[in-house]
Order: structure tokens, then C-alpha cells, then sequence
């Protein structure tokens, strides 16, 4: 996983959409079997990728996704199938065939206020299998899971730091209402 360059009072975070168990525990032995190193990360459909705030923002952060998340209502997600970034960037992933209008507009409001940046590329919920291996097990991994079919019901939003090490070290979840 690449972090931005963070200084001495930053902080690196990262906002997922949860994916709930025990199709969470799926997805991370299959990453696992795909050699990929970030593999320990809970599997997950980013929101906000990994962004370098001042620590003093943190509870800005907190009261932000909490005020948009609280109040939107749990929505489908069906995963289905693989597919890849490549030539772009080497990653391999599971398709959102359903729920993606959901996340797009979850991610876009999250993408705001003490969230804001400008993104590189275009928003594409997707569940990553294989990231920064060897190309025959990009290979492997889009043939292998080129049949995976689930559903779960997105409930839950978490708050991320992510360590220069490669660890992450889960901060807060939000539940959308009515999911509890």
C-alpha cells in the first residue's frame, strides 16, 4: 500500500466501506493465497484512500462521517466477478454489480468537508484481490475468482490510521439507520 509523505503532526487515514463477516474472512484468504503483502488489511470498498490530515482535524473527521453516514439507509451490494486496473496499476479485484450507484454517492459525500481532495482518477467501487505482485498472479487471481458471486448488506463505514509499517489500526466504525 502506498502512503502519502506525512509529517511530524499528520496523521494517514482511510475511510472503507466494512464488508461483514464471514464473506469478509472469504476474501481475505483469497487475497492471502494471491501473495499479496497488504493481504492482513480486512477486505473492504475504499471510500477514501489514504490521505495525510493534521492530527488536530481528527475529531472534525469523526463529526463528519458521522453526520453522513448516521443518516442513510443500509443498500445492497453484490459482488460478482473480477476484474483489473491493469495497465493503469497492477491490481486485480472484485466487481460491485450492485450497490455501486450506493457507494458512489456514499463516497462523494463523504469526499467532503475536513475529507476534501482531489482525486486522481475516477471513483470505481471494487473489492482489491491482488495488488503490486507479478503478473502471472494478477493472472491467476482474475481467473480464480472470475466466478466469486456474493451479496451482503452494507451496514457499517470505518474509520482507518494507516501505518508507515503496513498496519492499520481500526479508529471508529458509523452505522447507517436503521442497521442496528
Amino acid at each position: 500500500m502506498k502512503l502519502p509523505q506525512l509529517s511530524e503532526n499528520q496523521l494517514c487515514l482511510g475511510v472503507a466501506l466494512d464488508i461483514p463477516e464471514p464473506l469478509a474472512t472469504r476474501l481475505r484468504e483469497a487475497r492471502g493465497c494471491f501473495e499479496d503483502e497488504d493481504a492482513h488489511i480486512p477486505p473492504h470498498i475504499t471510500l477514501i484512500p489514504p490521505l495525510a490530515l493534521d492530527a488536530a482535524h481528527l475529531p472534525k473527521v469523526r463529526d463528519h462521517l458521522a453526520a453522513t453516514i448516521k443518516p442513510r439507509r443500509p443498500f445492497k451490494v453484490h459482488l460478482h466477478s473480477t476484474g483489473s486496473f491493469r495497465p493503469v496499476s497492477p491490481t486485480v479485484f472484485v466487481r460491485v454489480e450492485q450497490g455501486a450507484p450506493d457507494c458512489a454517492a456514499l463516497e462523494a459525500d463523504v469526499r467532503a468537508g475536513p475529507l476534501t481532495y482531489q482525486a486522481g482518477f475516477d471513483f470505481c467501487p471494487h473489492v482489491t484481490l491482488a495488488h503490486q505482485v507479478d503478473e502471472a498472479t494478477l493472472n491467476r487471481a482474475l481467473t480464480a475468482m472470475a466466478a466469486f458471486d456474493e451479496t451482503f448488506v452494507a451496514k457499517k463505514v470505518d474509520l482507518w490510521q494507516l501505518h508507515l509499517d503496513g498496519n492499520v489500526t481500526h479508529l471508529e466504525h458509523y452505522l447507517m439507520e436503521g442497521s442496528q
